[in-house]
């Protein structure tokens, strides 16, 4: 008994290390203008206030402020959002926000290689990093199939390229340990993070393309839906059902430039529209209707897929409205 009792006290021991010396590696070398920095820092401090959740990858960061749902509906709402996110990652945010919030609504943007695109390690890693619960994280780790994503989500030494850029080092610790640090980021001439996960481009697409067509994985084709993000979708919709919580499926506005080669986007409308009909949710779809070409043009895109700030205003107010006389609000 008393040998055990000392394999626990070691194993403690040794996790404590390990979680304050990963910590501090964190510390000194994630860069300081990491915008999920100060993200996560507004999420844990709204934590057990929110209604609203918006999900999805960087068209939706783009898309979804806050700021104005919460001036024009009466929530409350933070945008979890981040690149290149899988369905698979949006499950895991969703999931843990219902647990440490009193959730009810879901707000999940759509783009085209939403159910296409193959899930990549940047973009697990992404979302991982806006976990803030352990139960939250301890769970992914356990759903995650990749050995070695794995290691770099436990462990975010693993992450590092650089150990002795001491310059870098002392540049971080210069800015994260200031008490202006987060104003010292938005300051930035580069910046385009806002708030409460929202980010925004003063970019205006000029209508020119860079590529003489889309990549594979943003051309709507159904049988190259993959199973596993088709799976989490339908864990989303199954979750937000089971619990009472409206969700609502968007599909976000592209260019025209970019829908002359996203193939049969009316097909991808009744693709998501039987789903939402089968599991309940609400479909607003921001490309099959008469007026996109005048509601979205070109000045309100960043590049051929993302809306720049003037833009997420325009669709924001739209989506609002279409929600109001749908749902009655």
């Amino acid at each position: 008994m008393r040998n055990i009792r000392k394999i626990f006290v070691r194993a403690a021991a040794v996790l404590v290390f390990l979680f304050v010396l990963e910590s501090t590696v964190r510390f000194l070398y994630e860069p300081y203008n990491t915008y999920s920095i100060l993200s996560t820092e507004e999420y844990e401090e709204l934590k057990g206030t929110l209604d609203t959740l918006f999900v999805g990858s960087s068209h939706s960061y783009f898309a979804f402020d806050p700021q104005l749902f919460d001036e024009r509906m009466g929530t409350n709402s933070f945008n979890l959002a981040s690149g290149a996110q899988p369905l698979f990652m949006s499950y895991q945010l969703v999931r843990e926000g219902i647990e440490i919030n009193p959730i009810k609504n879901v707000v999940l943007g759509i783009s085209f290689s939403s159910l296409l695109k193959n899930e990549d390690d940047n973009s697990v890693l992404g979302g991982y990093d806006r976990l803030i619960t352990l139960r939250g994280k301890i769970r992914m780790l356990l759903e995650d199939t990749d050995d070695n994503r794995r290691l770099h989500e436990l462990f975010y030494s693993t992450r590092v390229d650089n150990w002795f850029d001491f310059s870098a080092v002392a540049e971080n610790v210069r800015h994260k340990l200031s008490d202006t640090y987060r104003e010292e980021v938005l300051a930035m001439d580069d910046n385009e993070y806002g708030y409460r996960g929202y980010w925004y481009s003063e970019n205006i697409f000029n209508g020119q393309r860079n590529t003489d067509e889309n990549r594979g994985y943003n051309v709507w084709d159904e049988s190259k839906v993959k199973d596993i993000n088709l799976e989490y979708l339908i864990k989303i919709m199954e979750l937000c059902r089971d619990e009472g919580i409206n969700l609502r499926i968007v599909i976000l506005p592209v260019t025209q430039a970019f829908l002359d080669y996203a193939g049969d986007y009316e097909a991808m409308h009744d693709y998501y529209a039987k789903l939402a009909d089968e599991y309940g949710a609400e479909l607003y779809d921001c490309i099959n209707y008469d007026n996109r070409a005048e509601d979205f043009p070109n000045e309100y895109f960043r590049d051929t897929s993302h809306l720049n700030r003037t833009g997420s205003q325009a669709f924001g107010n739209l989506l609002v409205d279409w929600i109001k006389e749908r749902e009655g609000i």
